[in-house]
């Protein structure tokens, strides 16, 4: 049986496991940042929160690509709670098919751990009444971006694996040679 590990195959980044992996990363977090971009949310704290690690786990290569939670309520949205206007009417929900809604709380209007990421930061910058914006987020919920969706949906995770197809190819084109070479020199 022949086994080789990834890191006995030297070369560049990209003709290991780990450097396609790599590669892939960096594409992913370009590509959900120009998304964030489209919303007006380059530099926001969601895109800044985003990162990736690449490891060697006893079952294979682990890819894990994390960022802040609230990236998850963006993506999909949030369902209001709903109700009447004291002008009359009824409030609009922005997301009614998302699996997060408002119940009984209200969004925080500072965040204990970073008072820069705040609703009430927020709303000072553009001018207006932090309650009033509270109270029109938890009535009507927040309307879905699909800032993640889009990019995964978008055939990012084909690409991923074309070339670790391309990759597996070459690697065991590798083995195979290094294997010969090995016999070969009676090793």
């Amino acid at each position: 049986m022949m086994a080789f590990l990834d890191d006995e195959i030297t070369g560049k980044s990209e003709t290991n496991i780990k450097g396609v992996l790599q590669n892939f990363g960096n594409k992913v977090i370009e590509q959900l940042t120009n998304k964030l971009a489209e919303h007006g949310l380059r530099d926001s704290n969601l895109a800044k929160s985003m990162n990736y690690s690449v490891n060697m786990t006893s079952e294979g290569w682990q890819f894990k690509l994390s960022f802040d939670e609230y990236g998850n309520y963006l993506d999909e949205g949030v369902q209001g709670k709903g109700g009447k206007k004291k002008s009359g009417g009824s409030w609009r929900n922005k997301a009614p098919r998302s699996q997060f809604r408002f119940r009984d709380e209200k969004p925080p209007t500072r965040d204990r751990e970073d008072p820069t990421r705040s609703l009430e930061t927020w709303a000072n910058t553009k001018g207006l009444n932090v309650w009033a914006v509270r109270e029109s987020i938890y009535r009507q919920g927040i309307k879905p971006r699909h800032w993640f969706t889009d990019v995964v949906d978008g055939g990012i995770i084909d690409e991923l694996l074309n070339d670790l197809e391309t990759f597996g190819v070459k690697q065991i084109e590798l083995d195979i040679s290094e294997q010969l070479k090995g016999i070969l020199n009676g090793k």
